[in-house]
C-alpha cells in the first residue's frame, strides 16, 4: 500500500523535464505471472497487444479475460465468450425511476411529467416555476420526513406535476478510472463517486441529441430507413456529450451524435429509443494532443430475458367505506414471458493520434456462426398484428427480417503510420467453427504483415459444449446467473427458487484453462465453486452461520510450464480459509467466504396496517428473477473473501486480509447503514428494504503476512482506513423504492418508502505499520507511515516514525492552495490539480528543506513550470535551483537552465513527440542549436535512423564544447532504438518481433547483451 501510495504522489508531480530512460527487459515475457484478485478470488489474465503513446496519453489495448463473463444469458463481446478488447472506455446509465432528461410524456404532454433534470428553455407553456425532480429531493431539509415521504407519490397543489426524484445512476471505466456519477440539482451539480477527484460536465453546444439526432443515428443501419418519422410521435431529447476531466487536466469526452448506443422496445410500433451508453471518443491533454476514437453503425441486435412475474393482494378495512379482498392465486406458469429490446449498438472502428492509425475491422457473423437466440424467438413479434400501414413498421413486425438482426466480430486490428500509412502490425482473431456455441476465441496471433511468421496465443476452456444450443434468455442458470444446466423456463413462479440452485457440476464449465504462449510455454488455471460460511443477516447488522456454494467460480491454482514438454516452473494455490497453516488439513479450516444474502423471489408481507389506521393488508409478489436488494461484499461482488492464501512452489506462502461485512483485522466493521427514514417496512422481516451501502468500504486490503515454509512470520504489512464519522456525510440523497398497495376505491393503502445515502466519500488508507523479523520469526523492526488528506482527496501530509521513534513529515500543496495566483486559479478550474507545487521536509518539527515550483502559461491554455526554489530551513532565504526557460506550444521543455549557469536544451523530434537530443552547455539558446539543424528530418515521424543521427551530429560538429546526448526512437512505439552519449559512442537496441528487446548492441554491432524470455518463478 506504501509503495502505491508514494507511485500516486510522483504521478503529482509534473514532468519538469524529459525523463529519457534506456528500454528495460520487457515485462511481456515474463508469461505466468498472473495478478490475483483475492478478495473475489479472480485472476487478472490480460494479453497487452500495443499501446498508444501521444503527449501524456497513453491508451493501452490489451485482451482481458473474466470468468464471471461466462454466463448462459452473457451476450459475448466481439473477440468471444468471455473476453473483452479494452481499448477505451464507456459511460452507461442505469434508469431509476424515469431518465433524468425525460420530461413531458410519451404524447409530448409536458403538462404530465416533471423532468429530474432541469428542464430546457423555450417550452411552451414556459416551466420556469415548476421544480424539477433534482431541485425537489435535495432542496429541503426535510426531504426524509415521513410526510415529506408520502407526499413524494402524490399530485398536489404545490406539485401539479409528478416527479421524478430519483437520480439515474452513471457508472463510468476507462483507461484506469472507475466510479460512478450522479446528478443532486443546480446547486450541487454532478456528485462523483471514485478514487480520484474528478470533474463531471456535459460538452457546450452538444448537451443533448434531440428527436432528428436519434433518427439520423437509425438511419446509419443496414439497412436504411427501418423507422417511419411521425413528425407528432414524441421521443425524448438525452444527454449528448459527457466531458471527465481528470486531476492532471486530461479531458475525456464521451458520446455524441457518433458516439452512443441506443435501445428501443422490441416489435412495437413506433418506437421510442433511450440512450444508455456514451463511449470515449475523444482524449485532449492538458498540452493539446489529441486521441480520437471513431465508431461505427452497421446491424441492430437484440436481447431477450424471462421476467416472470406474479402477485396477490388481500386487505379488510374498517371505517367507511367497509372493504375486503381475499389473494388471488399465485401458482399461475410463466412458460413465454420473454421481455425483449432491440439493441442499437456501435463498434470500434478506428483510434488515431498525430502520429499511428489504429483501424480495427470487424464483420457481422452468419446466423451459422453462433447461437445467441433461436429463429423462433428472434421472429416474435409483442403484438399479433398492426392495425396501422404494416409498411411503416415491415422492421417491427420482424417476419422475414432475421437476416437484419447480427452481431459482429473482430478480425483484424491493423496498425499503420500516420504519414504515409506504412503497416506496422497486423493482429488476427480466429473463433470456433461451431455454429452450436457462442462465438469462442480460440487463438490470437500478432505479425508485422499477415504473411510474416506468426506469433500465436492459443486458448483452451473446460467442456466449453455445455453451452452448445443454450441460448442467451437467462434460462438454465443459477440464482447469480451461472450455468447449472436445469430449465427453468416451464416452472411455475413459485418453484423457481427450487430451479436457481447452485449446481457444481457445472460451475467450471466453459471457462478457460490453458493460455499456450509463442514461446511455447503454457499457462494453465484451475477453478473451484465459490464457497460462504456466513451470510448477511436481514437487517445488514450481522453475519450468521451458513455454509454453502455460491454462483460462480474462484481461482484455485495456477501453474505455468517453460515449454511444451511439461516442465512446471511456477505453481501457485489459493486457499480461502481462515486460520491457515501450511500443516494443518485444509478440510477441517472454515470458508472466509461471506454472502451478501440469500436470493429471494418472493417479497411479502401478512396484516400490516395501513398508513393512517383503519384497516391491514396482506401481499406478496414473486418474480422469475431475484428481487432482494442486497448491497454488494465490496468490488461488485455477491461473495468476498476476508481472509486468502497464496502458497508458492517452496512452501512459503502469504495471507491477505480484506474488509468485508464483520470486523476486520483493525476491528472496523464495515455493516450497511440503515435508511435516513422508512414507512411500511418493518427490517427484521423485509429482505427488501433498501439501506445505505457501504460497499466502498469493502473488499480493501488490509493486511499481507508473509511466511517461509517453516510457518514462520517474517513480514507483516497492516493498512488503517480512515474511520472519521464525517465521511458519513458526504452522500446524495436517494428513494430508491417507492411502493403503494391500495384497496380498490384507494381510500386507503400502505406504502412502502425508504430514504437512503447514497455515499460518495472516498475510503483512503491513512496508516500503514510495516513489521520485519529474522528469518526465524524474531526481532521485529517497526515502520510506521501516516497519511492526511485534503479536502481533493490527495495527501497533504505524510508522517513516517523509524526505530528511534523520530517522527519525519512532509508536507504537500498542490495548485487550488494557491487560488490568489492566477495561473494556479486557472489550473485549478481546469482540474489540473495533481502537480505539487510546494514540498516541504521535516524531522522532529524542525524544517530540513522545502521546494516550492512556480507555473506560468506560455501559449494558452498551456501551464507549465517557470522555476524551482529551494528554502534549506525555515530562516534560509529561497534559492532559485532551476529555471525553464523556453517551451514549444505542445508543453514540451526546450531550454532550462541551472544554479551554475549551465543549460541543458531539449530538440524534439518526431512531429514533437519524443526528445532527441539533450544538450548541456553554456552561454547558448535552444534557437542557435536548433539553427544548425534541418527540423524538416527531425519533425519526420518516419525519418529513419541513419538519417536521424546524421542529422543530430551537426550539434557536436558545430558546438564542440557542448555535452550532446542524442536518441532514435521507433515511432509506432515510442521505444528507444538507440542512444549516443558525449563522446559519440552509440548503444542500439534490438526488438523481436512482439517488440520486446532481445539484443543491446555496441557501434560496431557487438552484442553486448541477450534477453531471452520464458517464465518467472517463485
Amino acid at each position: 500500500m506504501f509503495c502505491f501510495l508514494i507511485k500516486t504522489l510522483n504521478s503529482q508531480t509534473h514532468h519538469l523535464k524529459p525523463n529519457i530512460t534506456s528500454p528495460n527487459v520487457s515485462n511481456l515475457g515474463t508469461y505466468g505471472n498472473i495478478p490475483i484478485n483475492y478478495f473475489t478470488g479472480k485472476p487478472n489474465i490480460s494479453i497487452p497487444i500495443y499501446t498508444l503513446n501521444s503527449g501524456n496519453i497513453e491508451v493501452p489495448i490489451e485482451l482481458s479475460y473474466h470468468p464471471d463473463n461466462v454466463k448462459p444469458k452473457s451476450q459475448p463481446g466481439w473477440v468471444g465468450f468471455g473476453w473483452n478488447l479494452n481499448s477505451g472506455g464507456s459511460i452507461t446509465r442505469q434508469v431509476r425511476g424515469h431518465m433524468d432528461e425525460f420530461y413531458g410524456s410519451y404524447w409530448n404532454n409536458i403538462h404530465l411529467y416533471s423532468a429530474y433534470y432541469p428542464y430546457p428553455d423555450g417550452l411552451s407553456p414556459p416551466l420556469d416555476n415548476v421544480l424539477h425532480g433534482s431541485d425537489r429531493i435535495n432542496g429541503p431539509s426535510n426531504w426524509a420526513d415521513t410526510s415529506t415521504l408520502l407526499d413524494y407519490l402524490s399530485w398536489n397543489q404545490n406539485y401539479p406535476f409528478q416527479s421524478d426524484i430519483l437520480a439515474d445512476e452513471f457508472s463510468f471505466n476507462f483507461l484506469g478510472y472507475s466510479g460512478k456519477f450522479f446528478y443532486s440539482g443546480e446547486n450541487k451539480g454532478w456528485q462523483v463517486i471514485s478514487d480520484h477527484h474528478l470533474k463531471i460536465e456535459l460538452v457546450e453546444g452538444e448537451e443533448f441529441l434531440e428527436k432528428n439526432d436519434i433518427y439520423d443515428a437509425i438511419d446509419e443501419y443496414t439497412p436504411n430507413n427501418l423507422v417511419y418519422r411521425p413528425s407528432s410521435h414524441y421521443q425524448s431529447r438525452y444527454f449528448g456529450k459527457f466531458r471527465i476531466i481528470t486531476p492532471d487536466g486530461t479531458k475525456y469526452e464521451f458520446g455524441g451524435k457518433k458516439g452512443v448506443e441506443m435501445t428501443s422496445a422490441y416489435a412495437t410500433e413506433q418506437p421510442t429509443f433511450s440512450v444508455n451508453t456514451w463511449r470515449l471518443v475523444k482524449i485532449i491533454d492538458v498540452n493539446g494532443n489529441i486521441v480520437d476514437f471513431d465508431y461505427k453503425r452497421n446491424l441492430p441486435t437484440c436481447n431477450f430475458s424471462f421476467s416472470a412475474f406474479d402477485s396477490s393482494v388481500s386487505y379488510q378495512t374498517t371505517g367507511n367505506p367497509n372493504e375486503s379482498s381475499s389473494a388471488s392465486s399465485m401458482s399461475r406458469a410463466r412458460t413465454d414471458q420473454l421481455s425483449s429490446t432491440f439493441v442499437w449498438p456501435i463498434y470500434l472502428k478506428k483510434i488515431s493520434c498525430a502520429t499511428v492509425d489504429i483501424n480495427f475491422n470487424s464483420v457481422p457473423m452468419a446466423r451459422t456462426e453462433s447461437l445467441y437466440y433461436t429463429d423462433s424467438q428472434i421472429n416474435r413479434p409483442n403484438v399479433k398484428e398492426h392495425a396501422l400501414n404494416p409498411n411503416r413498421y415491415k422492421f417491427y413486425l420482424v417476419d422475414n427480417q432475421i437476416s437484419n438482426i447480427k452481431w459482429e466480430k473482430l478480425n483484424t486490428i491493423d496498425i499503420r503510420d500516420k504519414s504515409g500509412g506504412n503497416r506496422r502490425e497486423v493482429h488476427q482473431f480466429n473463433y470456433s467453427s461451431n455454429a452450436n456455441q457462442k462465438l469462442t476465441l480460440t487463438d490470437y496471433f500478432k505479425a508485422t504483415h499477415l504473411y510474416q511468421e506468426r506469433k500465436h496465443f492459443y486458448f483452451d476452456y473446460n467442456n466449453i459444449n455445455s453451452f452448445n444450443n443454450i441460448t442467451c434468455d437467462g434460462n438454465y442458470s443459477d440464482h447469480w446467473g451461472y450455468l447449472n444446466k436445469i430449465n427453468a423456463n416451464d416452472a411455475l413462479v413459485s418453484a423457481v427458487n427450487t430451479k436457481k440452485a447452485v449446481n457444481t457440476s457445472y460451475l467450471t464449465d466453459g471457462l478457460l484453462n490453458k493460455i499456450t504462449y509463442p514461446t511455447g510455454g503454457f499457462t494453465q488455471f484451475i477453478w473451484e465453486p465459490n464457497e460462504y460460511s456466513k451470510v448477511v443477516s436481514k437487517n445488514r447488522q450481522s453475519l450468521y452461520t451458513s455454509i454453502g456454494y455460491a454462483g460462480g467460480v474462484r481461482i484455485k491454482e495456477v501453474n505455468s510450464f517453460s515449454d511444451s514438454n511439461g516442465v512446471l516452473v511456477s505453481s501457485n494455490k489459493y486457499y480461502y480459509k481462515k486460520n491457515f497453516s501450511n500443516s494443518a488439513p485444509i478440510n477441517s479450516l472454515t470458508s472466509s467466504g461471506i454472502l451478501n444474502g440469500i436470493p429471494q423471489y418472493y417479497f411479502s408481507f401478512q396484516n400490516r396496517p395501513f398508513d393512517g389506521g383503519g384497516g391491514s393488508t396482506s401481499f406478496q409478489v414473486g418474480n422469475f428473477n431475484s428481487i432482494t436488494g442486497y448491497g454488494y461484499s465490496g468490488q461488485g461482488s455477491h461473495i468476498g473473501y476476508d481472509e486468502v492464501v497464496e502458497e508458492n512452489m517452496d512452501g512459503s506462502y502469504s495471507k491477505y486480509y480484506y474488509t468485508s461485512y464483520g470486523p476486520d483485522i483493525n476491528g472496523k466493521t464495515h455493516y450497511d447503514k440503515n435508511p435516513v427514514n422508512y414507512t411500511g417496512f418493518v427490517p427484521s422481516e423485509d429482505t427488501y428494504m433498501p439501506y445505505s451501502l457501504l460497499d466502498v468500504e469493502r473488499g480493501k486490503k488490509v493486511g499481507v503476512f508473509h511466511y517461509n515454509h517453516d510457518n514462520k512470520l517474517i513480514e507483516k504489512n497492516i493498512t488503517k482506513y480512515r474511520s472519521d464519522n464525517g465521511r458519513f456525510n458526504q452522500y446524495i440523497r436517494t428513494i430508491p423504492m417507492i411502493v403503494s398497495v391500495a384497496t380498490n376505491s384507494g381510500s386507503n393503502n400502505i406504502t412502502l418508502i425508504s430514504a437512503t445515502k447514497e455515499f460518495t466519500y472516498n475510503y483512503y488508507p491513512i496508516e500503514e505499520i510495516k513489521t520485519s523479523y529474522d528469518l526465524n520469526g524474531n526481532n521485529p523492526i517497526v515502520n510506521i507511515t501516516k497519511f492526511e488528506y485534503n479536502g481533493y482527496d490527495q495527501i497533504s501530509k505524510l508522517k513516517k516514525y523509524d526505530s528511534d521513534n523520530s517522527e519525519f513529515v512532509t508536507e504537500f500543496k498542490y495548485p487550488h492552495n494557491y487560488t490568489s495566483n492566477s495561473v494556479f486559479l486557472a489550473m485549478k478550474n481546469k482540474n489540473f490539480i495533481s502537480p505539487i507545487v510546494n514540498e516541504r521536509n521535516l524531522k522532529n518539527n524542525s524544517q530540513i528543506n522545502a521546494m516550492k515550483t512556480n507555473y506560468f502559461s506560455p501559449y494558452p491554455n498551456i501551464y507549465v513550470p517557470s522555476n524551482i526554489k529551494k528554502q534549506k530551513n525555515n530562516f534560509a532565504t529561497e534559492e532559485v535551483i532551476e529555471e525553464f526557460l523556453n517551451y514549444d506550444a505542445k508543453g514540451n521543455l526546450l531550454e532550462m537552465s541551472k544554479e551554475n549557469g549551465v543549460k541543458e536544451i531539449y530538440i524534439w523530434g518526431y512531429q514533437s513527440q519524443y526528445p532527441v537530443a539533450k544538450v548541456v552547455i553554456k552561454n547558448k539558446t535552444y534557437f542557435e542549436i536548433e539553427a544548425v539543424l534541418n527540423m524538416s528530418v527531425i519533425s519526420n515521424p518516419v525519418t529513419i535512423d541513419f538519417d536521424m543521427i546524421t542529422e543530430l551530429d551537426k550539434i557536436r560538429q558545430n558546438f564542440p564544447n557542448a555535452m550532446v546526448t542524442t536518441y532514435t526512437y521507433d515511432n509506432t512505439y515510442g521505444s528507444i532504438t538507440s542512444i549516443t552519449d558525449p563522446k559519440g559512442r552509440s548503444i542500439f537496441y534490438v526488438y523481436d518481433d512482439i517488440h520486446r528487446l532481445k539484443f543491446i548492441k555496441d557501434h560496431e554491432g557487438k552484442v553486448l547483451n541477450e534477453y531471452k524470455y520464458n517464465y518467472k518463478t517463485n
